[in-house]
């Protein structure tokens, strides 16, 4: 019976779905503004596994991604977003190795959206599901969506690619 109950609570601390870390945001600056960059991630769980969202930002675009460091997303595979009662499939781009999954921009758009409003997501991709916490992310988001270095790198001098030539 001891077997049973440890196997069970066992089974419940190591279940595929969890809430993620909170997010984190860094930021690099260089002297040509063109090659700065921002990052805000939600990490991989370690424990569980559960995928990790990451917004990045450069000069040209924003771009979110869903990735895992454990088994490749299946391919073709839908994906859906909960938000509140209202659930949406969809499909993204999967990258070479299967571990990154671009997601379209519309629904980037409806997970900052209910994030900014203090509503928690849900994204589903197979067996894998990450529980998307909205906990902080207000303020991290307004450090990301300004660009504005938060001082953890130190600040690169770089000039052009090709300004030697």
């Amino acid at each position: 019976m001891r077997r049973k109950a440890l196997f069970v609570f066992l089974l419940f601390l190591c279940s595929c779905s969890t809430t993620a870390q909170p997010w984190k945001y860094d930021s690099t600056t260089t002297s040509e503004r063109c090659y700065d960059s921002s990052r805000l991630t939600l990490p991989v769980d370690e424990l569980t596994l559960s995928p990790g969202l990451e917004f990045i930002k450069t000069a040209s675009e924003e771009r979110l991604y869903l990735y895992t460091t454990g088994k490749a997303f299946p391919k073709n595979s839908k994906i859906t977003l909960t938000i509140d009662d209202t659930t949406t499939a969809f499909s993204g781009d999967l990258f070479a190795g299967g571990q990154r999954l671009l997601i379209p921009k519309e629904i980037q758009n409806d997970i900052v959206q209910a994030l900014l409003k203090k509503r928690d997501c849900t994204l589903t991709i197979g067996y894998q599901r990450v529980n998307v916490s909205s906990k902080g992310f207000d303020k991290q988001w307004q450090q990301f969506a300004s660009g504005k270095s938060q001082g953890t790198l130190s600040r690169i001098k770089l000039s052009c690619l090709m300004s030697n030539r």
